[in-house]
């Protein structure tokens, strides 16, 4: 049901985040001024459930076994991307400081810097970027199965990373290995006692 909420709440999110920073780009156009958004397609089940792994095992049994894919963070997730650093703090500082949930229906909840130096610099294995935490609440919304008079409030939290272009390019020639080193084309281990077979298959667009 989770993948099936992203998807539900996906589309406003990548709306309000393109809105944001087209026109934080417009408010500073130039020739040394780089700005430019990314959109993703939400984590599909097979990407939050691989994730989750990594907080602890999921079971029936308790609560806490329930909810561990709770602390999956980027359900619905996006980049923008831009030309140097003073740009990036000012599209923090600037665009995404100031929103609160009652005014924006957007708000950020976390900020990790990742170009600083005290950043921990083995959790992405050297790569840095700046990645903020937001909840979106996009109120009340017709209800996906199309049933007349129904409806539900959709609330989601999401990341938002912020990218320099030459960290970006960096990111492009080392994906796959990125993704091999976490362990995405690894055979699942349940595939592996009860078949023999398997794999992890990540048709994801977006980011990782």
């Amino acid at each position: 049901w989770l993948a099936n909420y992203a998807q539900l709440a996906n589309s406003d999110f990548q709306k309000r985040i393109e809105g944001l920073a087209t026109r934080f780009a417009e408010a500073n156009t130039g020739s040394s001024v780089t700005i430019a958004f990314r959109g993703s397609a939400p984590k599909s089940y097979e990407r939050i459930h691989t994730k989750e792994m990594r907080y602890g095992e999921n079971t029936h049994e308790t609560y806490a076994g329930r909810t561990v894919a709770a602390q999956v963070m980027d359900l619905v997730r996006c980049s923008i991307t831009v030309n140097s650093p003073a740009l990036a703090c000012r599209l923090i500082d600037e665009v995404f400081s100031p929103l609160t949930l009652q005014k924006d229906r957007l708000q950020v909840m976390k900020v990790v810097n990742r170009y600083s130096k005290d950043s921990n610099m083995d959790e992405l294995m050297g790569f840095r970027n700046i990645e903020l935490t937001m909840v979106m609440d996009s109120g009340w919304k017709p209800s996906a199965c199309g049933r007349k008079d129904l409806g539900m409030q959709v609330k989601i939290i999401g990341e938002v990373q912020i990218l320099l272009e030459d960290f970006l390019n960096i990111r492009k020639r080392r994906h796959l290995i990125f993704k091999a080193a976490r362990g995405e084309f690894d055979w699942p281990e349940e595939l592996e006692d009860e078949k023999g077979l398997g794999g992890k298959d990540d048709d994801e667009k977006g980011l990782g």
